[in-house]
């Protein structure tokens, strides 16, 4: 991997730099604090559909009654829809969310896709590369994960034993495990284009790069504030490990002057991380559906689902992507210095 780190000089910030490709001369810099607002600003308009869609299967299942009761309503509002539901509608948000940046940056910015971070060079090697990262960071964190239990142990029930295996034949489950593996990818790619895309570029240009990288890490975790749904504890550690994730992949787009990388890499750690678990509990609890199996891992790998206590192992991830930065910090001093 090489350092691609193109000069970004305008007569009134003479220190900004791009960070993937020279933007033209035309080009408009959103203001820093506003671009901020602007990735809160498209989430929020992103969401209407998925509301609009939760409320209307919230009635096709309880009746429009429900309304009428708030106890009722919050109860039913809390329910997640069925995925064959709830995942298209996520998908729509997600799409919603990340075309509306990608109109920013064109229609107002001035600026060509490659300012973002989608060259071409190398771009399925990076890919590719990126998914590997991800399988090697699952790796590490279940080695972590087991070195954590060896000094502070958590009770778990193990049925892999008596998993039932020949259940994953079903091609329902490969039809469902190929639909998530997209959903995640497009999901994965949607949030490295938001934020490691155009706005650490954007606050790159305008604050300089160690600025752009911290400050995105910190608004990508900022998004993940459902973590708290399973606890105080267990949130903060949660938020912790999403920040030192957050935290690598702007350093890695840094180091490689590209999006594709990290795309990989985030697309294929978050369908792993909810694809393995969805294969386990289809396999090991038959009286669970499919359905159900996705739902409920769902709820668990985002924080969503109340925890019974606080787990140590969920410290892994703050360990694991902790370590890969200062590697990738140490990678980029390297270079910086073996450049002059």
């Amino acid at each position: 991997m090489s350092e691609h780190l193109p000069a970004f000089e305008t007569a009134d910030s003479p220190a900004r730099t791009a960070i993937y490709a020279p933007w033209p001369p035309n080009a408009r810099r959103s203001w820093g604090a506003g671009a901020i607002a602007l990735v809160v600003g498209f989430y929020l308009v992103a969401t209407i559909a998925m509301v609009v869609g939760q409320i209307a299967w919230t009635v096709s299942a309880h009746g429009a009654g429900v309304f009428s009761d708030p106890q009722a309503m919050t109860a039913a509002l809390s329910d997640l829809p069925p995925p064959v539901i709830f995942f298209p509608l996520m998908l729509v948000l997600f799409l919603t969310w990340g075309g509306l940046s990608l109109a920013w940056v064109s229609g107002f910015e001035r600026r060509g896709l490659s300012t973002i971070g989608f060259r071409a060079e190398r771009a399925g090697r990076l890919f590719v590369n990126g998914a590997g990262l991800a399988i090697a960071a699952i790796i590490a964190l279940s080695a972590t994960g087991l070195l954590i239990g060896l000094i502070a142990p958590v009770d778990v029930t193990d049925a892999a034993e008596a998993a039932d295996w020949g259940r994953l034949v079903d091609p329902t489950v490969w039809l469902v495990i190929g639909g998530l593996a997209a959903f995640f990818f497009i999901q994965g790619g949607v949030e490295e284009i938001v934020f490691r895309g155009w706005l650490m570029s954007t606050l790159s240009a305008r604050w300089g790069r160690i600025a752009g990288v911290g400050v995105t890490a910190l608004v990508f975790a900022l998004f993940h504030l459902q973590v708290f749904m399973s606890g105080l504890y267990m949130g903060l550690a949660a938020l912790a490990g999403i920040s030192m994730t957050g935290l690598f992949l702007g350093l890695l787009a840094l180091r490689q002057g590209s999006l594709w990388g990290v795309i990989g890499l985030h697309g294929a750690f978050n369908a792993v991380s909810v694809i393995g678990p969805v294969s386990y509990m289809i396999a090991s609890q038959p009286e669970a559906t499919i359905g159900e199996a996705v739902s409920r891992v769902f709820e668990q790998a985002t924080g969503m689902a109340a925890s019974s206590g606080f787990q140590p192992q969920i410290l892994a991830q703050a360990l694991v992507f902790g370590t890969f930065s200062l590697f990738m910090l140490w990678r980029l001093t390297r270079t910086r210095r073996q450049a002059r």
